[in-house]
């Protein structure tokens, strides 16, 4: 991969999003991965690292460590920017620097990954510490993170945080790494070679910008309560460095506060090594490099009792206490009393984040956005057809929340099923009779497969939309099922065959029992009317309005979920269906108000349940979102309906509709055909009799099509009144080709 860090600071200023952005880029480029780091310029600075290029800033007179950056586009920036194809843009810094690479990331057409690295609300100074400030920050920073593919929070305590920011985004957890210190041979700094002339001394060292939220003030306020063989050595400058020194004065303990200033991060390993307590004063933290440098080299660490030490730094390696100088005191001493046993466990506890590690955490979010960019670059759902919306497009072809969900975790995306699927081959009643299905007709499918099994090998038998109402998923059409379903079912298991099953679980008809019995289950838009949940053009639905329309279930009720489990309990315990077909999946995205996780959490949440519960069970998903499937699904409808049963009879026009069909989806397929990573590709039904009207070149072009997904094979006529003829021309090399790819 090329990746390109977009970054408002960067060596030689030294903080810990310049230690971390710096840990990454050497982390990758060990990886085998190309990193550029773009980043201010700052006046008199001889580059001494490769691959960094600065766009230009101006001097901060207040902060002299800090250029203000100013991302414009000169002829040189201009020329680096044209010349190099980046696969991610990865920006430490929202506001305008993130807004440019925004930019970037949309000129590349590449996943934008944001680091939110630190609170941005919290009170850095006086002049934003009010109400109106924090609001503006907050809206500015949680829109820029709704525009990012990834929000990386560099620890739980951030992710928690923007979880109840409640803002509709995708945000993994990946930590900053340590650097790559080596624990021996560093020589000791002045500063502590004066302390040591005392063998007692206990040097209690901070390194951190001297800056008011840094709370530095503790541990010099904390040094008159402790024995005079105490020293708080200080490493770092900043604004506040002379309050720091009148303070250290006026507690009496100036002889025993040693104000270092700002070393380069090489030099810091330096006084790790030496110090013998680590001192952390900050309330405001989400990661502190610093903690997890010292506990390193085995600094026993003592924190003030915030959110962020009680989420991110271990009992085993520190001590919390309150914000109190007599209490932190008394911690220091506690601490260094306890220095061998505390020292062992932060080593190993530090060691969990080495460069290596955390660079290949990084490495992974990386390959998860680009590969869920590329699954949606093919479209949005299984019929989609294409990322851009058409004119005469259904709606349910794209995303009406115009936010692509990376939520899902990088186990999810590399994930291989424990049980290994094989390709399959059945026969799907929905091509051969539509809706116009009953006992009588399977089973007449059933007793001829068994009847041929050695010339055609099918393993399983699906029963798709019509045994039900929408909706009536526990109630089978006694008209078409007098015996009920578990009596078809049996009778395909005697035959030595697979049974399967079609649900719609998100939807229902109006007239649907549930649909009466409980209306407030589904979803209604402000005028009080239900929301369709199939979506369709509205030419189509208003064409057919009974086939093509249904109620949208409310997934975020307790009492919908239940339903829907108790639904699928019946069919696969209850029925004892081996193969579950579920279709139209999408439904979730189009409630109104709806989350992008929420949606995709409702469809997850089906596939989950059914993996715990029947883990044996064959899930074929259709009409889905494809990210949303990544990891859950045995298979995968990858293209839209190519036959159509509707038009039986209607030679001319089918064969015209067919052909189009055959020519969308064969595209489709070819381009999602990669997607077999993740699961059994499913090209749709294979349907061969004159009636469709299907042309012989259309018919053997699709064949092909099927044959190279090497997925599922499901065969839509109504067998028995198949010719010889057309079953040697089509579904014989069908199959054959099927063993094949077995």
């Amino acid at each position: 991969m090329k990746i390109l860090f977009v970054t408002s600071s960067y060596f030689p200023t030294i903080n810990g999003v310049c230690v971390s952005i710096r840990n990454f880029k050497k982390g990758l480029e060990a990886l085998g991965h190309e990193v550029w780091v773009l980043a201010p310029a700052h006046r008199g600075y001889c580059e001494t690292e490769t691959h960094v290029m600065r766009y230009p800033s101006i001097y901060n007179p207040f902060i002299k460590a800090y250029p203000i950056p100013l991302p414009v586009l000169t002829p040189k920036l201009f020329s680096f920017l044209r010349h190099n194809r980046f696969n991610i843009v990865h920006t430490h810094h929202p506001f305008y620097v993130g807004t440019f690479a925004r930019v970037l990331s949309l000129l590349y057409r590449c996943p934008l990954v944001f680091t939110h690295h630190t609170r941005y609300d919290a009170p850095f100074s006086q002049a934003l510490d009010n109400s109106v400030s924090k609001t503006f920050i907050r809206r500015v920073v949680d829109y820029f993170c709704h525009q990012a593919d990834i929000v990386v929070a560099p620890s739980p305590l951030i992710a928690s945080y923007l979880e109840r920011r409640k803002i509709d985004i995708n945000v993994s957890v990946v930590a900053s790494p340590l650097s790559d210190f080596s624990q021996e041979g560093y020589t000791m700094p002045d500063a502590i070679r004066a302390i040591k002339q005392d063998q007692a001394s206990v040097v209690c060292v901070m390194t951190n910008r001297l800056t008011r939220e840094k709370n530095t003030r503790i541990g010099i306020e904390a040094m008159q309560y402790v024995p005079s063989q105490y020293h708080a050595v200080i490493v770092g400058d900043g604004p506040e460095r002379k309050a720091l020194e009148r303070l250290a004065a006026a507690c009496g303990v100036a002889d025993r506060v040693h104000f270092v200033g700002a070393v380069s991060h090489e030099e810091l390993s330096r006084f790790y090594s030496h110090a013998d307590v680590f001192l952390f004063g900050s309330t405001t933290e989400t990661q502190s490099m610093s903690v997890l440098e010292a506990a390193y080299f085995g600094l026993p660490i003592v924190a003030i009792d915030s959110e962020f030490s009680r989420a991110v730094i271990p009992d085993k390696v520190g001590i919390r206490t309150q914000l109190s100088p007599a209490l932190f005191a008394q911690a220091i001493m506690r601490a260094y009393k306890n220095t061998k046993r505390i020292s062992a466990r932060g080593r190993a506890w530090a060691g969990e984040f080495t460069r290596e590690k955390q660079a290949a955490a990084m490495a992974s979010e990386y390959e998860k956005a680009l590969a869920i960019r590329k699954c949606l670059r093919t479209g949005w759902q299984s019929w989609s057809t294409a990322h851009r919306i058409g004119l005469f497009a259904s709606p349910h072809l794209y995303n009406p929340l115009r936010k692509d969900n990376y939520a899902i975790s990088v186990t999810d995306i590399n994930r291989v099923l424990q049980k290994s699927r094989a390709p399959i081959a059945g026969w799907n009643s929905w091509a051969a009779f539509g809706p116009r299905i009953d006992e009588e007709k399977i089973l007449r499918q059933v007793d001829w497969i068994r009847g041929h099994t050695r010339d055609i090998p099918l393993e399983y038998v699906v029963i798709d939309d019509g045994w039900t109402v929408w909706g009536d998923w526990m109630m089978p059409d006694t008209k078409k099922f007098p015996a009920g379903l578990k009596s078809v079912v049996d009778r395909i298991h005697a035959s030595g065959l697979q049974a399967g099953i079609w649900m719609a679980p998100f939807c229902a008809r109006g007239f649907s029992h549930m649909a009466k019995q409980f209306p407030s289950w589904c979803v209604y838009d402000k005028h009080g009317l239900p929301i369709d949940a199939a979506q369709f053009h509205p030419l189509v639905r208003y064409a057919f309005s009974q086939q093509c329309s249904a109620r949208l279930l409310d997934v975020r009720q307790d009492a919908v979920w239940n339903y829907i489990k108790q639904s699928i309990d019946f069919l696969l315990r209850t029925c004892e269906f081996d193969f579950i077909k579920l279709d139209f999946l999408f439904a979730p995205y189009f409630i109104p108000g709806i989350k992008i996780r929420e949606a995709s959490g409702a469809i997850r949440r089906v596939f989950s349940y059914i993996r715990q519960t029947y883990p044996n069970v064959f899930i074929n998903a259709c009409g889905c979102p494809l990210v949303d499937a990544i990891g859950c699904v045995d298979a995968m409808r990858v293209g839209p309906d190519v036959i159509m049963p509707y038009g039986e009879g209607k030679r001319l026009a089918s064969s015209i509709v067919h052909a189009a069909r055959v020519s969308t989806a064969v595209r489709v397929i070819k381009n999602r055909a990669w997607t077999r990573a993740f699961w059994l590709l499913d090209p749709d039904i294979f349907a061969c009799r004159p009636e469709l009207g299907i042309r012989e070149k259309d018919l053997q072009k699709f064949r092909r099509s099927i044959s190279e997904c090497k997925g599922l094979v499901f065969l839509g006529d109504d067998l028995p009144a198949l010719s010889q003829d057309l079953i040697d021309r089509y579904i014989r090399p069908l199959l054959d080709a099927q063993k094949t790819n077995v």
